[in-house]
């Protein structure tokens, strides 16, 4: 019933932890605790957002589903914080110039 309240929460948080850049799927868990009616109006006010019931195993396929396109068919497969790869990606210039420099003086 307060859902609103713990979208906006989730986001602070995103937010705070500045992973704006990492996909997300809204996802609804414990929709076996709605009605039918219930469901499909909170699906209906988040269009993208996905309806999974861990207890009755219901939507958890589309979930899963809806992980492997956003992170690996996206090319998301590599979730390190950004700071790591561009960490990896400094150090990889740095290990290229230095073989460069290598072979002029070799």
């Amino acid at each position: 019933p307060h859902f609103s309240l713990h979208i906006e929460e989730v986001n602070e948080v995103v937010a705070d932890l500045k992973l704006a850049e990492v996909p997300m799927q809204m996802v609804f868990n414990q929709v076996d605790r709605l009605t039918e009616e219930q469901k499909l109006e909170v699906l209906r006010g988040y269009p993208d957002a996905l309806a999974v019931s861990a207890l009755c195993r219901e939507g958890l396929d589309g979930l899963l589903e809806a992980m492997e396109k956003k992170l690996w068919r996206a090319g998301h497969g590599d979730l390190k914080p950004k700071w790591q790869r561009e960490a990896e990606r400094y150090i990889q210039m740095a290990e290229r110039e230095a073989e460069a420099a290598e072979n002029e003086d070799g």
